[in-house]
């Protein structure tokens, strides 16, 4: 179970998230083991125009793969850089993820959802953006 928090605060917000990791694995005899590790859970990166820091909690394939996803639908956007034009490529983005990457996956708990801590700093904005049942999303705070 992943563990995230966002909260606003003077000036910025907090982002934050527990750091364990349970990998279920089978020894040398057979036996069902759960190995626990440490791992970082949020890693702010500038990707094109924003710097953002992506975490979340559930499928952990589904998760991943969607970071990879938003990162490049970032990293290749030439619309100019605002607090809405993110929220929109972060909402088209996970709509195409749910038709194509969610349906196809063949786990049968699908469920996850994400926290996008974002900065824009050409407009000085930013915000945690929450997606809500995996489809769509709520800004959490927002600042300009």
């Amino acid at each position: 179970m992943t563990l995230i928090l966002a909260t606003p605060s003077l000036g910025g917000f907090v982002l934050g998230a527990d750091s364990q990791e349970t990998c279920p694995y089978y020894d040398e005899n057979g036996n069902y083991r759960e190995l626990r590790r440490s791992v970082q859970k949020i890693d702010p990166k500038m990707v094109g125009q924003y710097m953002v820091a992506i975490a979340g909690g559930g499928n952990a394939g589904l998760i991943d793969s969607f970071i990879v996803r938003a990162h490049r639908a970032l990293a290749k956007d030439t619309e100019p850089a605002s607090a809405d034009n993110l929220r929109t490529l972060l909402e088209d983005e996970l709509a195409d993820f749910y038709l194509k990457d969610v349906v196809a996956c063949p786990d049968d708990d699908k469920g996850f959802q994400f926290f996008v801590g974002y900065c824009c700093p050409a407009t000085k904005q930013y915000g945690v953006w929450i997606s809500e049942r995996g489809l769509g999303g709520k800004v959490a705070t927002e600042r300009r």
